[in-house]
């Protein structure tokens, strides 16, 4: 598989998936979406869920994205924002 693992928008980086597919092309799958940085308590829980929901519409529409915390969980995270993640994508199915 060709991918480009780790994207992510603000305010971890400054690309999100749609500027990264713009750069990268049709061909690579872009894997990510999700700044780690969303999953601790320096931002609000509702940055999370507008991202979230940004990334899954997002995928919807690409179609060779892989929905993931870039660039890893971090150590301080909060197991309901990462619970919160996986359950908005699995209702998104």
């Amino acid at each position: 598989m060709d991918a480009v693992q780790g994207i992510s928008g603000l305010p971890q980086s400054n690309a999100d998936l749609a500027e990264a597919r713009t750069v990268a092309g049709l061909v690579l799958t872009l894997w990510g979406g999700i700044p780690q940085d969303l999953l601790i308590t320096t931002h609000e829980e509702t940055e999370l869920i507008n991202c979230v929901e940004e990334v899954i519409s997002h995928a919807k529409q690409d179609g060779r994205v892989i929905i993931g915390v870039a660039d890893r969980v971090p150590v301080e995270y909060e197991i309901f924002r990462l619970k919160t993640v996986a359950d908005m994508i699995a209702a998104a199915q």
